[in-house]
C-alpha cells in the first residue's frame, strides 16, 4: 500500500507551521518532510533546509525535487526521496503552496491538500505580531487568504486554538488513511482472485 501524501496549504500567518508542529507531537503516525528554501535559517519558523539560489538551481536541474515553486521572492522545494517513504506505506506531510498546487497535483495526482484558513482580522494581527512583512505585503497576504479554496481541498479553520484545529486535521487525515487502507485491501483481494 502506498502511503498518503498530505500537503498543508494556507496564506502566510494562518498557522500552518503551528499545526504541523502540533501534528508532530500527536499520536498519529506521520512523517514530516522538510522544505528546501532559499532563506536564511530562522529558529522561529519551520524546520527547513536553507540553501543559496545557486545550490537550489543545481538541485532543481539535477531533478532532486518532486515539487518546486517560487513565492515571495524565495524558492521552495520538496526532495524527491519522499517517494520512497510513500512507497513503503508511510504517510507523509509537507508544507506547500496554494499557487503551486495545480503543478503539484499534475506531478502527484494522489496528493491530498488540506487548506488552513483564518478570519482576516486574526490573520492581520498575527502578521503584525510576526513582524516579517510590511503593510503592503500584509494587505496582499490577507487578500490572497480570502480567495476561494482550490478545488478538492479539505478545509480547516484556525480561528480557535491550535489544539482544536489540529484535532480537526487529524480527524480528516485518519479518515483518508482508512479509505486508502480499505482501497488497498480491496485491490489486494481482487488481485488474488
Amino acid at each position: 500500500m502506498t502511503g498518503c501524501l498530505f500537503v498543508i496549504l494556507g496564506a502566510s500567518g494562518v498557522g500552518k507551521d503551528s499545526i504541523i508542529h502540533a501534528l508532530k507531537q500527536s499520536s498519529i503516525e506521520l512523517e514530516f518532510t522538510r522544505r528546501v528554501i532559499t532563506r536564511e535559517t530562522d529558529i522561529e519558523t519551520e524546520d527547513f533546509e536553507s540553501v543559496t539560489n545557486d545550490v537550489f538551481d543545481i538541485m532543481r536541474d539535477e531533478n532532486a525535487f518532486i515539487f518546486s515553486w517560487n513565492a515571495h521572492g524565495l524558492k521552495y522545494g520538496i526532495r524527491r526521496d519522499i517517494l520512497s517513504h510513500l512507497k513503503d506505506g508511510r504517510h507523509c506531510v509537507i508544507n506547500g503552496s496554494r499557487k503551486a498546487l495545480p503543478a503539484m497535483l499534475d506531478e502527484y495526482p494522489e496528493l491530498i491538500p488540506i487548506l488552513v484558513t483564518v478570519d482576516p482580522n486574526t490573520l492581520e494581527k498575527r502578521l503584525l505580531e510576526r513582524g516579517r512583512e510590511n503593510e503592503d505585503e500584509i494587505g496582499a497576504r490577507i487578500s490572497r487568504s480570502m480567495m476561494p479554496a482550490p478545488k478538492g481541498c479539505y478545509t480547516i479553520c484556525n480561528n480557535g486554538t491550535i489544539e482544536e484545529t489540529t484535532k480537526e486535521c487529524i480527524t480528516i487525515m485518519k479518515s483518508l488513511i482508512k479509505i486508502n487502507q480499505d482501497a488497498a485491501m480491496v485491490k489486494q483481494v481482487k488481485a488474488s482472485q
